[in-house]
């Protein structure tokens, strides 16, 4: 968004007014005609903000990298360590806020194939594809079942920050 515009669903650009002073996001679902607004808790839609000020078009290689993961890290206020996320892992019923992943396997982290924010019932927003890879800033919304298909995994799992968790490295990829 810090570049002014938004891609449609047909790749044109839709230029934004006013995008530079934007303080705050919300998350809305729309479903059979019917528009709801999301119960995000406010420090991770603070967090998007923060993430769609990013200029990651603009800046693509200082975000080399910057996938999925990173994007919840970012959300959470975690340390980004792929090799041992600082989260546990475990079943339940989805709230608006969780994060979730995506796993083919029982081997954990090995099996995670994708990390997403829960924003609703059955409603999921990640960021698609690894910075770098041709995939820039695109963030996707889409249902569990799509991510389970999408992915090719069997389960998907809540993941809780762990209290000890350090925080976000903001140096790394600054907003």
């Amino acid at each position: 968004m810090s570049q002014g515009w938004i891609a449609t669903d047909d790749g044109r650009r839709l230029h934004l007014g006013h995008v530079a002073g934007l303080d705050s996001v919300a998350v809305t679902i729309v479903e059979n005609g019917l528009e709801s607004e999301s119960r995000l808790p406010v420090r991770q839609a603070d967090a998007l903000l923060a993430y769609f000020r990013m200029d990651v078009p603009r800046h693509e290689a200082s975000y080399d990298g910057f996938d999925c993961y990173a994007f919840v890290s970012l959300l959470t206020d975690s340390v980004l360590k792929p090799e041992d996320p600082p989260f546990d892992f475990e079943e339940g019923a989805l709230k608006a806020g969780d994060v979730v992943v995506v796993a083919r396997g029982p081997e954990l982290p090995h099996g995670i194939r994708h990390w997403a924010l829960c924003v609703g019932e059955d409603v999921f927003i990640s960021k698609f594809g690894r910075t770098g890879d041709g995939a820039q800033a695109l963030v996707e919304a889409t249902d569990g079942q799509a991510m389970l298909s999408l992915y090719d995994c069997d389960r998907m799992l809540i993941a809780r920050r762990k209290a000890d968790a350090l925080p976000w490295d903001a140096a790394r990829w600054p907003s």
